[in-house]
């Protein structure tokens, strides 16, 4: 599956620069903002390129590979929501969907901790300022974390099989900066979130 990852890349994204697996900082994002919107207009040219990235998602640690894409289609979404008037995110529906689909596939690929990788659940529910919020920090969080294939083990049980690789996020090791502006954002809209608040925070 690292081929058809690579592949993917190379055809979607054939500009060889800055297509590494690290994020860099939010302030470079002016510097392949022409880059990532050529990326984002093939995706949306081109939805089934969507399901090739569900397909190498789906096989671990092949995601890691595909990090420039959604880098790209990540900082596209930023820039959106940062700029959006509209007062409900959930107004902003092809947007919203765009980022919803691109934050579930790097969860399926195990490159956001638990529990970050619900975040898409909650978005509808939200203002756009604040989902960009939420954006920022899982992107601090992917630039502090490369997303790479060596994070992965094999399962010690042997659940994974078929050579499947496994990502163990540990529930101490500092994640928790990163999902600050999360619980506060979900305790400011309890009324909306508080169903699915014990989800994502322990209540004890």
């Amino acid at each position: 599956m690292k081929i058809v990852a690579l592949l993917l890349v190379e055809m979607v994204s054939s500009d060889v620069m800055f297509n590494g697996l690290p994020w860099p900082d939010e302030d470079f994002l002016k510097v392949t903002m022409e880059r990532d919107l050529h990326i984002q207009a093939m995706f949306v040219e081109h939805p089934v390129l969507w399901d090739l990235l569900h397909l190498v998602a789906s096989v671990r640690p092949s995601l890691c590979y595909c990090s420039v894409l959604l880098r790209a289609v990540m900082a596209v979404a930023m820039t959106h929501w940062r700029n959006c008037q509209e007062k409900a995110a959930a107004n902003s529906p092809k947007h919203l969907e765009t980022t919803r689909r691109v934050l579930r596939i790097m969860s399926e690929g195990q490159l956001l901790p638990p529990p970050m990788t619900s975040t898409s659940e909650i978005l509808e529910l939200l203002t756009p300022f604040e989902v960009f919020c939420l954006l920022q920090d899982i992107w601090q969080y992917m630039r502090d974390n490369v997303p790479s294939p060596a994070l992965f083990a094999p399962q010690k049980n042997g659940a994974a099989g078929g050579g499947q690789l496994w990502r163990e996020f540990k529930p101490d090791n500092g994640d928790r900066k990163y999902l600050e502006r999360l619980r506060m954002i979900m305790i400011s809209n309890i009324e909306t979130c508080g169903p699915v608040f014990q989800k994502f925070f322990s209540i004890d």
